[in-house]
């Protein structure tokens, strides 16, 4: 009889580092000394991820933003009803961190945050770290 080991459990808690690479322009380097690290909950949305981005940087949340991250286009086109064409598929940006199954030391743990579409700030953002809430009171 084959036995099946049970899932394990999505982690708490993300450990993630923000980096700059450049705007519109640019050749979209990483810059270097320039990086900002930071935790979110499991359940942070890409929208709210966004949010928090915005608050470290201190910039105005009224732009058109994505995320990519594994080939895939999570957007944001905002409230207004704007005809967007695209290639491929968009996705929500309110799905919760942890369905995205990111994990630190895998190359799918660095993903891109694009801002602004006519600016296109680009920022490389890598998943560092994971721990469980749980295992840091026992």
């Amino acid at each position: 009889m084959i036995k099946h080991k049970p899932p394990l459990p999505s982690p708490d808690v993300y450990r993630l580092c923000l980096e700059y690479a450049g705007s519109y322009g640019d050749n979209f380097s990483v810059r270097k000394n320039w990086n900002r690290v930071f935790d979110i909950s499991q359940n942070t949305t890409l929208e709210l991820l966004s949010h928090i981005i915005l608050d470290i940087l201190d910039w105005d949340p009224c732009h058109l933003y994505e995320f990519s991250i594994r080939d895939k286009k999570y957007v944001d086109f905002g409230d207004d009803d704007y005809v967007i064409s695209t290639e491929g598929n968009c996705f929500s940006c309110a799905i919760p961190f942890h369905l995205l199954d990111l994990q630190a030391d895998k190359p799918e743990a660095n993903f891109k945050y694009c801002f602004d579409f006519c600016d296109y700030h680009m920022f490389a953002l890598t998943v560092l770290s994971t721990r469980s809430l749980a295992s840091a009171h026992l």
